[in-house]
Formats: structure tokens, C-alpha cells, sequence
């Protein structure tokens, strides 16, 4: 009886991990590494997000919503990369909180900004990888 109530708790604890994880797309590319960055780097810029970096990895996010009077945001995070010959799509959705001096003086927050926090993928950001995967990879 001990041994399935904690087989039990271990799958739900792995479900629960698993649909935190990031969302990821490998497909192999029929145009120049170049050219399939560039159309990723302009599909995201169309798409509302705001590209960080673009040498070798891009990287863009996309803010989803702020909640005030918890003092964090969610964001959606996108990075591609094209490697040996494959474009790699890689997306997650982040709640990012911050340390408020009010609530750090209470102890419920470190007085330092939060750090990221994975959540549930967003619909969106599904979507948005699938889309990437399928327009830049070069294929008909």
C-alpha cells in the first residue's frame, strides 16, 4: 500500500514537471543558415516580440501581462538556433517576480529582484514555435 501511494505521488510530481517544461521544435532546414535565422528573427519581430540577442543563438521575449498587486510579470521566451543543418525552436513561458522594498521589510520577498520561474506553456507560445518551425525551416 506505501509503495503505491508513493509511485502515485511520484507520476503526479512528474506530470506536473513535465507540463512546465519548454516547448521545442527540430526540423531540418532547406535554405542557407542564414536565411532561415533571418526569417526567424523577422517572423518573431512581427509577432510582438522584442529580439535580445542574434549572434550565434537569437533570442526574443514577449511580455504577456503584468499583475500589479503581485508584482510579477509572465513572458513568453523564444530561442532559435540553426545546428548541423536542423532549426532549432525553443520556447517557454516565465513568471518573473520582484522584490518590492513594502513587501521585503514584511520578509514575505527577497528585497533583490526575482529570478525567472518556468510555468505552463501559453497557447500562444505553442503556436508560435509550431509557426517558426514551419515558415523557416525552407521547405514548401
Amino acid at each position: 500500500m506505501v509503495m503505491r501511494i508513493r509511485l502515485t505521488a511520484a507520476s503526479v510530481l512528474f506530470l506536473l514537471c513535465a507540463a512546465c517544461g519548454a516547448v521545442t521544435s527540430r526540423t531540418a532546414i532547406q535554405t542557407a543558415p542564414e536565411v532561415a535565422t533571418a526569417c526567424a528573427g523577422d517572423l518573431l519581430a512581427s509577432i510582438g516580440y522584442d529580439l535580445l540577442a542574434d549572434e550565434p543563438v537569437l533570442r526574443a521575449e514577449r511580455s504577456k501581462h503584468a499583475a500589479a498587486g503581485r508584482m510579477r510579470a509572465d513572458y513568453d521566451r523564444v530561442t532559435v538556433a540553426v545546428e548541423r543543418g536542423e532549426l532549432r525552436v525553443r520556447g517557454e513561458t516565465v513568471s518573473v517576480s520582484g522584490g518590492g522594498p513594502a513587501l521585503a521589510m514584511r520578509g514575505r520577498v527577497a528585497s533583490s529582484p526575482g529570478g525567472a520561474t518556468p510555468t505552463r506553456p501559453s497557447k500562444e507560445l505553442r503556436a508560435d514555435v509550431k509557426r517558426l518551425a514551419i515558415e523557416c525551416a525552407g521547405g514548401s
